[in-house]
C-alpha cells in the first residue's frame, strides 16, 4: 500500500490551505502584521523628525555663539605699490554677512583691516551708525576713485620700478594690475585707450580727456579729436587774439599842438625850433667850456721851485741842485 501523499493527508492538507488561503476570509490572519509595519512606520518619521530638529537647533546655537571678531578682511594698505582699491572692495563685499553689516563687529573687522594711512583715515570718518554701504562709498570717493582705461595707461607709464626693485617682481605685478584692470574690456575699448594715451603725451586737450571722459568706441573718438583739432584752428582767429592786428583810426594831426613853439600839426617833442635851439646851445655850452679851459690856464700860478725858489722849473728838475750834486762826487 503506497503511503499517502500530502494533497491525500488531512494535516498536509490544512497546513496548505492555511499558507495559501483561497478565500477572502483567509487574510484576515495577516491584518496584524500590517498594523504593527504602519505603527513601526510611523515611529521611525517620528524618530527622523526629532533628529533633524535636533540638529537644526544645535546649528543655531553654534551660529550664536560665534562672536563678532571672527571675520576677518584682507589687510590693506595704501602705501603698497602693488595694493588696488578697486579689487579689495570688490573681495571684501564678498565676506561681509548679515551680522557685519553695521555696529560695532564692522567697525572691528574695519580696524583691523585698515593699514598705515588708511587707518588714520578711518578714524577720521568712522560715524555713530555707519553701514557697510557708507563705508563702500567714503572708500570709493577716496581710494577707488573712477579712473579711465587711458588715464590708467598715463599712469602707468609714468611709474619707476624703486631703486633695488627686481625687474621680475615689478613686471609681474604690472602684469597683474593690467590683467585685473582690462578684464571685460573689448579690443576696441584697448585700442582708443592706447590712443588717447600716446596723444595726451603731447596735447593738454587730449589729456584732460582722457581722465575725465571713457572714451570707448572709434566713432567718439574721431569726435572728440575732430573737436579739439578745430578749437586748435580756430584759437588764432579769436578776437582777443587778432585785437592788435585791428587797423586804429587816423590821428587828425591838426588838432596836436606843440607846447614849444605853439604851432599845430606837431608834438613838442618833435619840434624842430625845440631841436635847433638845443644844438646851438650844445655848441654855446662847449665854446664856453673851451674858453673858460683856456681862462683858467692863464690865470693859473706860475711854477715854483721849492729848492732854489725860483719859477718856472720843479725841485725834481732844479738845475742848481745838479751842480751842487756834481760838485760833491768831485770832492769825494
Amino acid at each position: 500500500m503506497n503511503p499517502a501523499s500530502p494533497n491525500q493527508d488531512g494535516d498536509g492538507i490544512t497546513a496548505q490551505s492555511s499558507l495559501a488561503p483561497t478565500s477572502e476570509a483567509g487574510c484576515s490572519q495577516n491584518a496584524p502584521r500590517a498594523a504593527n509595519k504602519c505603527e513601526s512606520d510611523e515611529k521611525l518619521l517620528l524618530l527622523l523628525e526629532q533628529q533633524n530638529r535636533n540638529f537644526l537647533a544645535m546649528l543655531e546655537a553654534v551660529k550664536q555663539s560665534r562672536t563678532p571678531n571672527d571675520l576677518h578682511l584682507p589687510d590693506f594698505d595704501p602705501d603698497r605699490r602693488d595694493v588696488d582699491a578697486r579689487a579689495w572692495i570688490i573681495t571684501a563685499d564678498t565676506c561681509i554677512t548679515d551680522g557685519y553689516q553695521h555696529g560695532a563687529p564692522l567697525m572691528i573687522a574695519l580696524s583691523r583691516a585698515m593699514k598705515g594711512d588708511a587707518s588714520t583715515w578711518l578714524s577720521t570718518v568712522s560715524f555713530p551708525g555707519m553701514t557697510w554701504e557708507n563705508f563702500k562709498e567714503l572708500f570709493t570717493a577716496r581710494y577707488a576713485c573712477p579712473e579711465t582705461v587711458a588715464s590708467y595707461l598715463i599712469n602707468m607709464a609714468g611709474s619707476r620700478p624703486k631703486e633695488n626693485e627686481c625687474l621680475a617682481t615689478y613686471g609681474a605685478a604690472m602684469m597683474t594690475s593690467i590683467m585685473s584692470r582690462w578684464k571685460g574690456l573689448t579690443t576696441e575699448q584697448i585700442a582708443v585707450a592706447t590712443v588717447l594715451a600716446h596723444i595726451s603725451q603731447f596735447e593738454p586737450r587730449i589729456q584732460r580727456l582722457s581722465f575725465t571722459t571713457d572714451i570707448d568706441n572709434r566713432k567718439r573718438l574721431q569726435q572728440e579729436l575732430t573737436a579739439v583739432s578745430f578749437l586748435k584752428r580756430k584759437a588764432p582767429l579769436s578776437s582777443d587774439a587778432t585785437d592788435f592786428k585791428k587797423i586804429r583810426p587816423a590821428t587828425n594831426h591838426t588838432s596836436i599842438k606843440c607846447f614849444h613853439c605853439g604851432k599845430l600839426g606837431h608834438k613838442s617833442t618833435q619840434c624842430f625850433s625845440k631841436r635847433n635851439l638845443k644844438t646851438n646851445g650844445d655848441k654855446d655850452r662847449s665854446q664856453t667850456y673851451f674858453n673858460n679851459r683856456k681862462k683858467s690856464a692863464a690865470e693859473q700860478l706860475p711854477i715854483t721851485c721849492y729848492s732854489c725858489h725860483g719859477q718856472g722849473h720843479y725841485a725834481s728838475s732844479c738845475p742848481k741842485q745838479r751842480s751842487k750834486d756834481l760838485d760833491l762826487d768831485l770832492a769825494t
